[in-house]
């Protein structure tokens, strides 16, 4: 139980704070998706199972607060935690450059994800080259702080 009510306060502490990073900290109307960080961070640290439900229930808490189609980010963040679970012991999960890397392939996927749905739903919102560019590289540089708080508060220790 300890386990559930622990990533119930991270979602809600990473939307918060992706929510106050949208409001204070923007770049060109960009912010970093701290929830989509965590999604590859528990994909990657504790599996596919696992990166699913928690990808799910992250983007449905982000979809309650957004203006995007319901149960778009849930998808995306569903298929990114299946995907990066698969890469779970695969790769040095300590490694900055391994962590980088995931982070800009994550947020490149998320990208992709969204522009598909967003296309077949007609909605005629695209991603320009600024979000192509901007938001994965700020997604890097937060993940950085992100992945050593999640690191320091490891699920394992509750």
């Amino acid at each position: 139980m300890q386990k559930f009510i622990y990533l119930f306060i991270v979602i809600v502490c990473g939307l918060i704070l992706q929510i106050l990073l949208k409001q204070y900290l923007s770049i060109f109307e960009f912010c970093p998706e701290i929830l989509l960080l965590t999604v590859i961070y528990y994909g990657f640290k504790y599996g596919c199972l696992f990166g699913e439900i928690y990808g799910f229930f992250a983007g449905l808490f982000l979809d309650i607060f957004s203006v995007a189609p319901f149960g778009s980010n849930s998808l995306c963040f569903t298929i990114i935690g299946y995907i990066f679970g698969h890469l779970h012991k695969k790769l040095d999960e300590t490694n900055i450059f391994v962590q980088i890397i995931l982070v800009l392939i994550g947020s490149y996927i998320y990208l992709l994800l969204m522009f598909f749905i967003f296309s077949l739903l007609s909605i005629h919102k695209f991603i320009s080259i600024s979000n192509i560019v901007i938001v994965p590289f700020y997604n890097i540089i937060v993940s950085l702080i992100v992945f050593r708080i999640l690191e320091e508060i490891k699920l394992t220790k509750i």
